[in-house]
């Protein structure tokens, strides 16, 4: 059923529309009917792990049975209900995905056409975090790996300043890639207080993008400094600056990855580098004296200390999201090719975990294989939140609510909730609004033109789940905004 949102504009209009809400990803909706009615269902809950295994040369190992896996939740046991082996060289050729969604004209919709022919690998180039000259060092190896990207390899490529931007969706067109990776300019990073903010909340609108798209994501990430706030950096000094502490936040959006199925492969942008304070480079003010010894060791100590911090975080965000850390490397192409054909190679287990209690707890995870011959990649728990409850937001509020981000220009589309927008210009124009609807006579003067903006939401989409109260209703609350933007 078509709903109707009749608003005006003048000169360039432009609706973006977007449903606020959080679903949860491991929770599998199925809907029958009664009495041709439409009926929503839900299922047990079921945590999936994608598993890459590889041998000591990091080459991936095929061919691997149900039988050989053993998972083991909080060191108990665990009963696989699924289990699936992923392979790049068995990937679905491209002549035979389906063809992309027709619409009618002035219709739009935020569902992806993108097929689950094997993962897709979203490559984030961060100017939030990392140094102008280094960010220019990511774009030319980007460079360098697309002249050689494999054939049929799935790409999207956002970039991170103050915001997340969508620099080219998914893709398979080298072309294309190139030509994304050639609009990225290097940007001066913003104030240190503010970066794992902004890191954060750029983190939790990919995840929201990503749960759309179905199947394994790849997010290969590079950056200068991962400030998720999985190591307080306490008083050692960085580059950018000591950061305050976000577990809680962090653990939201390790969350969010987990649904979106992401791993995380985090590369340092910086390549291999040592203490920059003993840099022969380094040009000392008038009048100051080289270190001495004792400095010298202490300055080491604090470069080691906090190489050592980053490379903990680094290897817990990758190991919490089964991707993989890179780092003390000057070769980033080599590494992004390492990255892609790790995540494209892997094992899909699911299980219905035994304790439904959502208390909000750190849950291990474990996967055995009766071979020492081999190195496992997946993420090693989760925090046993209960999604269909909606947990405030403690502590500063982020710098965008999911609304805000969800209505930037050039940001991506979320698609938790499939939907679909008509939009009718009037075939006149007006010269007068209503008290009601005044704009700013600044940026929008007569004549006017109505355009009515018709609306459809896919609830076969959706699951509910009821609360435990006195009163028992199931309810879905949807919001819309349209955002008309001027020409320039």
């Amino acid at each position: 059923m078509l709903r109707k949102l009749t608003i005006v504009a003048s000169y360039l209009f432009g609706a973006v529309l977007a449903g606020a809400g959080l679903l949860q990803g491991q929770v599998n909706p199925s809907q029958g009917a009664i009495d041709g009615k439409d009926v929503l269902k839900s299922e047990s809950p079921l945590v999936v792990l994608d598993v890459v295994v590889t041998d000591k040369k990091g080459q991936p190992v095929y061919g691997l049975k149900r039988s050989d896996f053993t998972v083991f939740e909080r060191d108990e046991k665990m009963t696989l209900q699924s289990f699936e082996e992923h392979r790049a060289d068995q990937a679905p050729l491209p002549a035979s995905l389906p063809a992309k969604q027709v619409l009618a004209p002035n219709v739009f919709s935020n569902v992806s056409d993108t097929p689950d022919n094997g993962p897709l690998n979203v490559l984030l180039m961060d100017a939030l975090n990392t140094p102008m000259a280094d960010q220019m060092y990511v774009r030319e190896q980007m460079l360098e790996y697309v002249k050689k990207v494999p054939e049929g390899t799935r790409i999207a490529i956002f970039g991170l300043s103050n915001r997340l931007y969508l620099l080219q969706g998914v893709t398979t067109d080298p072309a294309l890639v190139k030509a994304a990776v050639q609009m990225f300019m290097a940007k001066v990073p913003v104030m240190p207080q503010l970066r794992s903010w902004y890191t954060l909340a750029a983190m939790d609108e990919l995840a929201r993008y990503l749960s759309g798209v179905p199947g394994r994501k790849n997010l290969i990430w590079f950056a200068g400094s991962f400030n998720l706030g999985i190591v307080p950096d306490g008083d050692r000094a960085n580059r950018f600056g000591s950061l305050a502490n976000f577990a809680d936040d962090t653990k939201q959006t390790a969350n969010l990855l987990t649904r979106s199925r992401v791993a995380v492969y985090p590369i340092d942008a910086r390549g291999l580098f040592s203490n920059p304070e003993m840099s022969a480079g380094v040009a000392l003010p008038p009048g100051a004296q080289m270190l001495g010894p004792s400095a010298c060791q202490l300055s080491d100590g604090k470069f080691l200390g906090q190489r050592a911090d980053e490379k903990i975080t680094m290897n817990t965000l990758a190991e919490r999201t089964g991707g993989k850390a890179f780092y003390d490397t000057n070769g980033l192409k080599d590494a992004l090719e390492q990255a892609i054909n790790n995540g494209s190679n892997y094992y899909t287990l699911a299980y219905a975990p035994t304790d439904r209690k959502w208390d909000g707890r750190y849950r291990s995870v474990r996967v055995k294989l009766e071979r020492s011959d081999v190195d496992l990649f997946y993420r090693r728990g989760y925090f046993a939140y209960d999604p269909s409850v909606p947990r405030a937001h403690e502590g500063k509020s982020q710098p965008m609510s999911v609304m805000h981000s969800a209505m930037l220009l050039g940001g991506p589309n979320p698609t938790q909730i499939p939907f679909m927008v008509k939009i009718v210009p009037a075939a006149g124009t007006e010269n007068t609004l209503p008290p009601s609807n005044q704009p700013n006579v600044k940026k929008m003067k007569p004549p006017y033109r109505r355009y009515t903006v018709s609306y459809d939401v896919n609830l076969r989409t959706v699951a509910l789940k009821p609360y435990k109260t006195a009163f028992i209703r199931d309810f879905l609350s949807l919001r819309f905004h349209c955002t008309a933007r001027m020409a320039s």
